[in-house]
């Protein structure tokens, strides 16, 4: 079998390779074999799950309290942990206010303060 004179030139060829490469790797990664996450972790999901596994652990921590397991999942959320808190304590529509203040004097009794001090005011 011989080769059209078009694929004797090498930059047709890579090109050409290339673009088969992307095609059959794509297909391989999204139809034959796609990723299939399992024991993610909380802090790649969306901000939304995010705040619903926060809510989770509060709920879960004023069932049954257990300062290493708070301290645990407060640290799964990564940076997110600090604005989604203070955005649930600020709205915490149905969610217990005792099981709320509890995880977060677990989690500060762990790793310190979990809310941004007050700006301070200078007067110059």
């Amino acid at each position: 079998m011989r080769l059209p004179e078009i694929f004797k030139n090498p930059r047709v060829a890579a090109i050409t390779g290339v673009i088969l490469g992307l095609i059959l790797g794509l297909m391989i990664g999204w139809w034959l074999w796609p990723v299939d996450y399992t024991d993610a972790v909380p802090e790649i999901l969306t901000q939304g799950y995010q705040e619903e596994y926060l809510r989770m652990s509060i709920d879960s921590y004023g069932v049954k309290p257990d300062v290493q397991l708070a301290e645990q999942r407060w640290k799964s959320l990564g940076e997110n942990a600090v604005p989604l808190f203070i955005a649930i304590s600020q709205n915490p529509g149905s969610q217990d206010i005792g099981a709320i203040l509890g995880f977060k004097a677990a989690v500060e009794s762990r790793i310190g303060s979990i809310t941004a001090a007050p700006p301070v005011i200078s007067e110059e």
